[in-house]
């Protein structure tokens, strides 16, 4: 499966990303290979190395922090938001879908 990667502007809002604006409150960092979110996490945060060098993962930008809570994972297969809580995920609605071809 593909998910596209959405970081928060200002990770400072990751308490207060309710609703998820994807055209205003996030810019897509990566797209990411994976069966799964909990993978898609693993593979998007910074363990041994920096996660941009990880197998599975096309960077959009240079050297972006990991993954954190408020960022949203968008599955391609299945359009379904995935956005990274304190502990697990939620499915989400976008206010705003984000425009894919702006990728």
């Amino acid at each position: 499966m593909k998910w596209l990667i959405f970081q928060l502007t200002n990770w400072r809002d990751h308490l207060d990303s309710d609703p998820v604006n994807l055209m205003t409150n996030y810019v897509p960092v990566a797209l990411v290979e994976a069966d799964h979110n909990e993978e898609v996490w693993r593979l998007t945060n910074s363990i041994d190395s920096y996660w941009g060098e990880n197998a599975g993962v096309t960077m959009f930008k240079d050297k972006c922090r990991s993954t954190m809570s408020g960022d949203v994972f968008l599955c391609l297969d299945t359009m379904e938001y995935h956005r990274v809580e304190f502990c697990g995920f939620s499915l989400v609605s976008p206010e705003i879908p984000c425009k894919l071809e702006q990728v």
